[in-house]
């Protein structure tokens, strides 16, 4: 038996989750059947029969919409004395987290133009990160938020890649970035 894992129906690593999201309702327990040309790629060849065993449980579920980019103005906006611009959008409720926490957020990223960078909803998962393995903006944010909250921030350069930029992400030096991150759970 595997142990509990945080993963989106659309999530790839697992094919057949996607195929049972309408079949359960958060609060469910199913013990499911699963041949082995559906389990996960990587164990599916190491498999030593031709079906594994999954219990599945859904704590809960909702829908989430991929953000569409906009700037928001200087007056909807709060500044840090570090510089980091954030506005709330939607308030969480609870503890927030601390460096030594692990946070599983929803994000987009964008360039001031509206190019966006990088998503964690076209790629249909969550991602999950300590809350110092991120850009200083991030690490900052994150401790304003609680589970539940979603944020759009706005941070310069010095809390982003700095003057290297991230030429692999098409960040250039000392880009400024646009941020919608829901902050989902942490530990």
């Amino acid at each position: 038996m595997m142990g509990a894992l945080l993963m989106a129906p659309t999530d790839k690593r697992i094919p057949f989750l996607k195929s049972i999201t309408g079949a359960i309702r958060p609060g469910s327990h199913l013990l499911i059947r699963v041949p082995k040309a559906l389990d996960i790629p990587a164990r599916g060849a190491e498999a030593q029969s031709d079906v594994t065993m999954w219990q599945v449980a859904l704590n809960w579920s909702f829908q989430f919409e991929t953000p569409t980019f906009s700037m928001p103005g200087d007056e909807d906006l709060t500044t840090t004395a570090t510089g980091l611009q954030y506005q709330v959008l939607r308030e969480g409720k609870g503890e927030k987290p601390t460096n030594m926490s692990r946070c599983t957020v929803h994000y987009s990223g964008w360039l001031t133009d509206g190019t966006v960078f990088d998503s964690s909803y076209t790629r249909g998962n969550p991602t999950s990160f300590g809350v110092t393995q991120v850009i200083p903006g991030w690490t900052e944010g994150l401790k304003l938020m609680n589970v539940g909250s979603k944020y759009k921030f706005v941070i310069p350069g010095k809390l982003g890649y700095g003057p290297g930029g991230s030429p692999s992400g098409g960040i250039g030096p000392n880009a400024t970035l646009v941020f919608e991150v829901e902050l989902l759970a942490f530990q």
